[in-house]
This record gives structure tokens, sequence and C-alpha cells, in this order.
């Protein structure tokens, strides 16, 4: 019984919703993204790319599309998420010196 549950339902729907995710997170983004720029554009098909590395029709289309996006995820997206963890870092350190020289009075009801 599970097994069919898991195989005819659970899979279907799945399958769906991801279709369907898929679609509204791409609409949005050609939606906010609407320019005519090059960055634009390889962002978009960035995002596309990842976006097909993780269907199914993948495994039909090839390894190569995963391996494009498997490069994506490892290399530019990366590299933005060490800038960012740089910047949350240095900020925490910012806000913390801040807080122990007395200037943020914030916390403890001050203006």
């Amino acid at each position: 019984m599970y097994n069919y549950i898991v195989n005819n339902m659970l899979g279907p729907l799945s399958t769906a919703t991801f279709g369907i995710t898929a679609f509204y997170v791409f609409s949005v983004t050609f939606k906010a993204f609407v320019g005519r720029t090059k960055e634009v554009a390889v962002f978009l098909i960035a995002g596309l790319i990842v976006l097909l590395m993780n269907a199914p029709i993948t495994e039909v289309l090839g390894s190569g599309l995963g391996l494009l996006g498997g490069w994506i995820l490892n290399v530019p997206s990366l590299a933005g998420l060490r800038g960012l963890t740089i910047g949350v870092g240095i900020g925490i350190i910012a806000t913390a010196l801040r807080a122990i020289l007395g200037m943020e009075k914030g916390g403890v009801g001050g203006t």
C-alpha cells in the first residue's frame, strides 16, 4: 500500500508542484529583471540552467546541463555567498564595537 501511494500519488504530485513552482519563479524573475543589459540576460540564463538542473528532465537531456548547473552553484554563487558572509561578519564586529564603546544605546532604551 505504501509503495502504491508513493509511486502513484506522491511522485506525480511532487512533479506537478515542481513544475508550478518553477514556472512561477521564472516568470517572477523575468518580470523583476526586465532589462536590456547583458548582465540581466546572463543572470536569467544562469537561473534557468540551475532551475533545469534540479528538474527530472535533466536526466533525459544529458549530464552536461547538470555539470554546468553544478559549476554555477559551486563557483560564482559560492563566491557571492563568501562575500556576503564577510560583509555580515564585518557588520557584526562593527555593531559589537559600538555596543562595547557605548555608542549604541538602542538596545537599552536610549535614542
